[in-house]
């Protein structure tokens, strides 16, 4: 069965993928670490903040349906489905002491 979720795009992501969203289609249920692999591979910008395996680094934040992927303890458990919105938010760090 095809689904669609949606994916967003905030600050940097917006200007480096070129529009603040895009529908997908997805396989049913579908792993957040397999997404994540098919977006870096397709923005080569998101493979700064995302690993090979699909794993999110500490400068990007990343929501599903308004809930942070970080509040989950394995990444590999981790679905989304049909008109599941997902939002990738960068995250800026630094500043002196």
């Amino acid at each position: 069965m095809n689904c669609i979720a949606k994916i967003k795009f905030l600050g940097r992501f917006k200007a480096d993928v070129g529009f603040s969203s895009i529908d997908i289609s997805i396989q049913g249920r579908t792993p957040i670490k397999s997404l994540l692999k098919e977006l870096r591979q397709s923005y080569k910008t998101l493979s700064e903040v995302i690993d090979e395996d699909g794993t999110p680094r500490y400068d990007i934040m990343i929501l599903i349906n308004g809930v942070d992927i970080n509040v989950v303890e394995n990444l590999d458990e981790l679905y989304i489905e049909d008109s599941d919105e997902i939002l990738l938010v960068p995250i800026t760090h630094g500043g002196s002491i």
